[in-house]
């Protein structure tokens, strides 16, 4: 899956971190306006009030999960004095939720109002997994909506199975990972840098693990991906096999033929709907499966994908972000003898928080790659 954390993610295929909207930036006390709220909010003298109607998802002693009207899925804490063992609540049933939101961005449900019953069909599609905040499993996804009728190129049907290929033939191999993070804090500012987040990469498995995680070149015990502010996964391949998945619906435009870091390749502006997207973007209490757009370098000889850009399409408006973009620069690594592999060595992912000129971004560079053996150890210079 794209992810993307705000911490926003841009999942599974990939996701993208973003700092919480309302928390002052790493390093800083709080400088940033405060969002607007949504039309459906209200302000309080400490915190922010918002109804939202919705379907119910998930229901337990602590936590709700919302789906709201817009496809956004939201979890909210359960206040302490709101009582919702009634079992008047069922998955699929319509509900109004009237919630706190605190300086991190996490809801808490202060009233929730039962308005009308589910449908069978409503409860069969509210039981479903592969959507919400915690996945176990992806076998349940549902995609809908119609598939693109322009016919592929022998270039993207090559390109189809090269992806489809890549994590399966992949060896293990380890990285060190360097992100400097910065912030914009108008639309006339000059990009400031807030931070250097360093990291030893392993992957196997088809899955990244992080260790000897550092902010500033100080050691933090928190994992990767629970480090506040912006981070996206999925750039060693499940972005690829996304977008070139055929159940994705990406549509792709005709190509032009370019020259890309001394090689010639194929460019493809290309479109994916939000209806079958993996595009997950993540914040402290909602997510949201978005469509998306952009471009993608293949290369003329071998298939593969040199360069990816592809930014959010229509996020609602309530969703704290407005603009999500992500950019990854791929090229030959040579991990096994003479073998070479196509893997990311940069990436650029930006978040603007919704309603003002304040912009995140992430620089990020996979540097040192060699091949991983379960015994070996591996050590990177500091």
């Amino acid at each position: 899956m794209q992810r993307l954390l705000a911490t926003a993610c841009l999942c599974s295929a990939a996701a993208l971190a973003q700092v919480p909207r309302q928390t002052p930036l790493p390093g800083q006390q709080r400088t940033t306006p405060r969002p607007q709220p949504a039309p459906t909010a209200t302000r309080t003298a400490a915190l922010e009030t918002r109804i939202t109607d919705g379907t119910l998802r998930r229901l337990n002693t602590r936590e709700l999960i919302l789906q709201s009207e817009d496809d956004r899925i939201i979890w909210y804490r359960i206040a302490d004095n709101l009582d919702l063992s009634s079992d008047k609540f069922h998955p699929g049933d319509q509900l109004r939720v009237t919630s706190t939101e605190d300086d991190a961005g996490n809801y808490t449900a202060m009233e929730v109002e039962w308005e009308s019953a589910a449908t069978d069909e409503d409860r069969t599609r509210a039981l479903l997994t592969w959507d919400l905040p915690e996945q176990n499993e992806t076998s349940d996804r549902v995609r809908t909506g119609p598939l693109p009728e322009r016919p592929d190129d022998a270039a993207i049907t090559n390109a189809r199975e090269a992806a489809a290929n890549f994590v399966e033939t992949l060896p293990k191999f380890a990285a060190k990972q360097n992100t400097t993070r910065y912030v914009q804090e108008s639309a006339r500012a000059q990009w400031r840098a807030l931070d250097v987040v360093t990291a030893d990469l392993v992957y196997k498995n088809g899955a990244e693990d992080y260790s000897n995680i550092k902010v500033n070149n100080k050691a933090t015990n928190k994992p990767f991906k629970e480090i506040d502010g912006l981070h996206s996964t999925g750039e060693f391949g499940s972005i690829l096999a996304n977008l070139f998945d055929p159940e994705s619906g990406t549509d792709f435009a005709r190509p032009s033929q370019v020259d890309l870091r001394g090689r010639k390749a194929w460019k493809y502006r290309f479109e994916a709907p939000r209806e079958r997207s993996d595009f997950r973007i993540t914040t402290p209490s909602q997510l949201y499966y978005s469509g998306y757009g952009g471009a993608v370098w293949v290369d003329f000889d071998t298939s593969r994908v040199l360069r990816l850009e592809m930014q959010a399409r229509a996020l609602p408006k309530a969703f704290p972000f407005d603009t999500v973009e992500l950019t990854i620069d791929y090229e030959f690594i040579r991990l096994e003898g003479a073998k070479q592999f196509l893997l990311p060595t940069e990436s650029e992912a930006l978040n603007c928080i919704r309603g003002t000129s304040v912009c995140m971004r992430n620089s990020t560079s996979f540097r040192n790659y060699v091949k991983f053996e379960a015994e070996s150890s591996i050590i990177f210079d500091k």
